[in-house]
Parts: C-alpha cells; sequence; structure tokens
C-alpha cells in the first residue's frame, strides 16, 4: 500500500504545471526586440476592449517560454540563406 501511495504521489508531481514567473507587461516589451512596435501597435489596438486587452496582455507576458533556440537558430539561417 505504501508503495502504491508513493507511485501516485510522484506521478501527480510528475505531471503538475511548471511554475511560471510572472513578469510585468514591461518586462515582456522590453525582452521582445525587434517585435516590440507589433507587439505596443496590438496593445494600443485593444485599449478600448478590457477582455481583449488583457488577455494580449496575458499572452505578450508569456511569450518567453514559448521561443525556444531551435527556432531562434532558423531564424539565423534564414537570414544567412535569404
Amino acid at each position: 500500500m505504501k508503495l502504491y501511495l508513493i507511485f501516485l504521489i510522484n506521478l501527480f508531481n510528475s505531471c503538475s504545471i511548471p511554475k511560471i514567473d510572472k513578469i510585468s507587461i514591461e518586462q515582456a516589451l522590453s525582452m521582445s526586440g525587434e517585435n516590440r512596435g507589433e507587439l505596443e501597435n496590438i496593445l494600443k489596438h485593444y485599449q478600448n476592449n478590457p477582455k481583449q486587452l488583457t488577455a494580449s496582455q496575458f499572452l505578450i507576458r508569456n511569450m518567453k517560454s514559448c521561443f525556444s533556440g531551435f527556432f531562434k537558430m532558423v531564424y539565423q539561417i534564414r537570414s544567412i540563406i535569404f
């Protein structure tokens, strides 16, 4: 029984969602590099719609975890080739 309980605890811990560091919208914009202007345009576009503004801010703040080194490498190769 103890082994079964330990197994379940480990299973739940391994399936849990990792904690995401909350960053401010300004920090996310400063990390966006060349895309900062585009992201600011999105925020201006939705400034009169609170729900969509909140959703776009959430997406922008959480984008840092969605860009991997693989895509950075692909963009560098594309810039060399094209």
